[in-house]
């Protein structure tokens, strides 16, 4: 974590903290504070080392038919690719933006005489949510490649993410206003992915 750490611009403080837990997420808080539940750690744990029987060889760009290779990630990749998504939600301050927005929507909505306050900012906060998870993706993909790890390890984590993923909410991500899909998120990503490729003369 101290390798991300410091490729960061905000000097906050950041601390791991481990929860024996089976669920596969992680979080993060305003103030540089990362949790990660042992539920994830064991699915990045059993992906990465069943990669070929899982079909998970690597990721083809659907537009280009460009292949990236999942060969040669390490499993320090992987969490380092988890911990910098979470991070970058801190350095991008997305709680604090949306304290402002949703402050700016019940304001606007008391002016327009919007009937349901709260509806119109649970719809906004979708939306919102979305931006913020491609934001948090694409800088996280940058800490983890300054950092010296292998950026396409979030390609690999959103191919977990997406195995995982009960069959409604994958149909979920389809709708606008809805988490965005797998594929959506790493596409966002593959700009930072190709760029580390092209510098480490990686496949």
């Amino acid at each position: 974590m101290q390798k991300l750490a410091q490729q960061t611009e905000r000097g906050f403080s950041y601390g791991l903290d481990l929860r024996e837990s089976s669920a596969w997420t992680s979080s993060y808080d305003q103030g540089g504070g990362v949790e990660v539940n042992s539920g994830m750690l064991e699915k990045i744990d059993f992906h990465l080392k069943n990669k070929e029987a899982l079909g998970l060889k690597g990721y083809t760009d659907q537009a280009t038919g460009e292949f990236i290779s999942y060969e040669n990630l390490s499993i320090n990749d992987v969490i380092a690719a988890m911990i910098a998504t979470e991070m970058a939600h801190s350095e991008l301050s997305h709680s604090g933006r949306w304290f402002e927005v949703s402050a700016l929507v019940t304001l606007i909505a008391g002016f327009t005489k919007i009937s349901s306050a709260q509806t119109l900012n649970a719809l906004v906060y979708l939306y919102y949510l979305r931006q913020q998870t491609y934001e948090a993706d694409k800088a996280g993909a940058v800490l983890v490649s300054k950092a010296g790890y292998n950026p396409a390890a979030i390609l690999f984590l959103n191919d977990i993410h997406d195995k995982c993923r009960p069959y409604f909410t994958k149909a979920l991500s389809k709708i606008y206003l809805a988490a965005p899909s797998c594929h959506d998120r790493q596409a966002a990503t593959l700009p930072v992915v190709r760029e580390w490729k092209a510098l480490s003369k990686v496949s």
